[in-house]
């Protein structure tokens, strides 16, 4: 079952000189549970087309559907209430609110739509390893650590999708590594789609598919 298509994707950026394209004619679909890897170098649009399958964009050709309802066709509520409860995001860096704690900032978007699981919070800190720093405050967390609070906060209204732009980008090799092998832990056991864009070609995660975005075009390179 598809749960995001993508056709005849574009965007298209004016610099008040020229126009900039950094995605053309876009074509991908994600089924349920699907876990893909999208590489490119920096600067080959990954951000863009990310922020396009998490509706912080608005593609400037052709169409996106999700769980079969045209993008399109969605006020800017409706978008505001599917990135709120069926798409999670996780930036490189980590964005987490400063003077709230780890556990804060994890349950933030429950409590943002009255509808947070306290068990799953508790499984998602548990999973991830920071169980024992959930009082802290970002400032007094390491890389890594405030790296897994901002997944876990991205996972916690149970998205259909979750959407990682160079999740480790910020951090060395060993904690990249630890960090994707204790998320591999929590995606086996939890129903989601996830999409992952990096440069990093030893990135610690098995897909079922792998693309290449370059020139514009994403191609298929494994799966």
């Amino acid at each position: 079952m598809s749960l995001v298509i993508l056709k005849e994707i574009g965007k298209d950026f004016n610099t008040g000189v020229n126009t900039i394209s950094p995605l053309n004619s876009i074509n991908l679909e994600i089924k349920k549970n699907d876990k893909l890897i999208i590489y490119g170098k920096s600067g080959s649009g990954k951000t863009t087309l990310l922020n396009i399958l998490s509706t912080l964009e608005i593609p400037s050709k052709g169409s996106m559907v999700f769980s079969n309802e045209p993008i399109e066709s969605l006020s800017d509520k409706d978008l505001s209430n599917l990135r709120l409860n069926d798409i999670g995001v996780v930036f490189q860096s980590h964005h987490l609110l400063d003077e709230f704690s780890l556990y804060e900032n994890i349950i933030l978007p429950g409590s943002i739509n009255q509808d947070l699981d306290k068990d799953f919070a508790h499984f998602l800190i548990e999973k991830l390893k920071i169980s024992d720093r959930k009082n802290h405050l970002p400032d007094q967390l390491s890389g890594g650590e405030r790296q897994r609070c901002a997944i876990a906060r991205a996972l916690i209204n149970k998205p259909k999708l979750l959407v990682m732009d160079e999740p480790t980008g910020d951090l060395d090799r060993n904690t990249s590594d630890e960090v994707m092998e204790l998320i591999d832990n929590v995606f086996n056991e939890i129903d989601i789609a996830v999409v992952i864009a990096t440069h990093d070609e030893n990135l610690k995660f098995m897909p079922k598919s792998k693309y290449l975005l370059e020139q514009g075009k994403l191609n298929l390179i494994q799966g």
